[in-house]
């Protein structure tokens, strides 16, 4: 099988996973919000925000493994990574105890002094909290194993399992239904035995690989490499969790669980639509590593732009129909529509867009392993969003004010990442901005304007099928005449004429 047949592949079998797991994600947290009702959703999203504000570290550790697992795979040197394996193993089982003191301690007390909880769910917070805690440190030892699943591309296993795990969870939730006792403490806790299960699935696959032989790295100086990395990598993971989590945490500070509850919900909207987009971008990460572990700049080029392009064009497609349609959506999802939901999922959506045109940029700058100075600047301007977005809410600033804030903050943090590129490896800073960002921003303007003119006179069911079949056809015609080029739309051509023969 050819390289661009096993990556069309890999794209397809992530693409399918992503999908039975948006269904399943949308569908569980309906149910949820109906078992748990706004305030114990909200306050589960609280808690669960402070938990992953303490796993900041393993974070960092984790695109570090994933670029060091590529990195030998692309010289071909199997001894150097199953050696690098064991030393983000014990990385990641230290990270966890850390993690664990940390949580016991300083996150305890936090939640116990500074969050506005109701005072008859202090108990229930309580048990939350250290069931969310068991859940984290088990994530934090998979990530070696799931960074070994995607080094070596077998995204067959990678989407069986997470077919496995959405079943799983729709089974859990039909089980809270008839389960006695506390709605909340007995999700976190199936969420929980649900981390350990998917946990031993990747261990007793990697057990099983020909490479995968533990042994205790004992020399200090091994474990420099990947520390050092990791460490410029804290910047940036500690600053986006800081604007993501800390936002949930700032927000329930000043407004309490109930607008927690609609920024929860907000937050799986937009986790639905970036996890087709995460699964497509999955198959490419470590191609762009070893394409530039082998030195094939001229193709590096080409993938990066490519990928781009597809990932931001895949992200929309989804997205402006369910823009157009957000509140009839809601509605229809869920029995009970916080306030603030819709307006969220909204300003949240379009973050996620400005990060589906950066992604395939970091995943280079992660490969070059020349990330000082970048993480520096880059967890800079994500301080910064945050704590101009902290100060307006603290000044009396509406609460939706916080994405307008992150939104500009995202855009900054993609020209940067371009003008990085460029300077790294002398990446072509105006034809990307040109063919991929402009052109796309064009293509997608129209296309949103255009379907909206279509639509925007009807309302309901009359509005979401007019405005998808209408969005299918416009958003196909423009991007095939004005954002393919000659060479794009006649490979395209080429496909289905061959398509046709066979």
């Amino acid at each position: 099988m050819s390289k661009s047949q096993r990556i069309i592949r890999n794209s397809l079998l992530l693409y399918l996973r992503m999908g039975i797991v948006m269904i399943v994600t949308l569908y569980t947290s309906r149910k949820v919000l109906e078992l748990l009702g706004i305030d114990d959703f909200g306050l589960y999203n609280t808690i669960g925000g402070v938990v992953l504000i303490f796993t900041f570290v393993n974070s960092a550790l984790s695109s570090s493994t994933a670029r060091f697992l590529a990195y030998e795979l692309g010289k071909s040197d199997y001894s150097a990574y199953t050696k690098t394996f064991n030393i983000s193993l014990v990385l990641h089982l230290s990270i966890a105890l850390l993690f664990l003191l940390l949580a016991e301690t300083i996150g305890l007390f936090f939640v116990n002094t500074y969050l506005n909880l109701p005072l008859d769910r202090i108990q229930a917070a309580g048990w939350v909290y250290q069931l969310s805690v068991i859940s984290a440190c088990v994530n934090i030892v998979r990530v070696p194993f799931n960074s070994w699943v995607i080094a070596f591309e077998d995204f067959t296993f990678y989407a069986y399992i997470g077919v496995v795990e959405a079943v799983l969870r729709v089974l859990f939730v039909f089980l809270l239904f008839y389960l006695p006792g506390d709605k909340v403490i007995l999700y976190a806790g199936l969420v929980m035995l649900l981390s350990v299960l998917i946990t031993l699935c990747f261990y007793v696959y990697c057990r099983k690989q020909p490479y995968y032989h533990f042994y205790f790295v004992k020399k200090r100086d091994d474990y420099m490499g990947q520390i050092k990395f990791s460490a410029y990598r804290l910047f940036g993971a500690s600053s986006q969790l800081a604007e993501q989590q800390g936002g949930n945490v700032i927000v329930n500070i000043y407004y309490g669980v109930t607008v927690n509850a609609a920024m929860g919900i907000s937050n799986q909207v937009n986790a639905a639509i970036n996890s087709l987009l995460a699964g497509f971008q999955n198959a490419f990460q470590p191609v762009i590593t070893k394409l530039y572990a082998s030195d094939e700049k001229e193709e590096l080029f080409l993938f990066v732009s490519s990928t781009a392009k597809y990932s931001i064009l895949l992200f929309c497609f989804l997205a402006i129909p369910l823009v157009l349609n957000i509140d009839y959506l809601l509605h229809i999802w869920l029995s009970t529509v916080p306030d603030c939901t819709s307006i969220f999922c909204v300003l949240i959506i379009i973050c996620s867009s400005i990060e589906a045109f950066s992604a395939p940029l970091w995943m280079v700058i992660l490969a070059t392993g020349n990330i000082t100075a970048y993480q520096i600047i880059l967890s800079t301007l994500t301080f910064l969003g945050f704590l101009v977005a902290f100060l307006s809410l603290f000044f009396g600033a509406s609460v939706e004010s916080i994405f307008y804030y992150r939104i500009m903050t995202y855009a900054c943090i993609l020209l940067f990442r371009l003008y990085w590129v460029r300077r790294q490896i002398n990446f072509p800073f105006y034809d990307f901005l040109k063919s991929v960002i402009l052109r796309t921003l064009f293509t997608v303007t129209i296309s949103y304007a255009v379907t909206l003119t279509i639509c925007c006179n009807l309302y309901g069911l009359e509005r979401l099928l007019l405005s998808g079949i209408s969005h299918l056809a416009i958003f196909t015609i423009i991007h095939y005449f004005f954002y393919l080029n000659n060479a794009e739309r006649n490979k395209l051509r080429h496909l289905l004429l061959k398509k046709q023969i066979k």
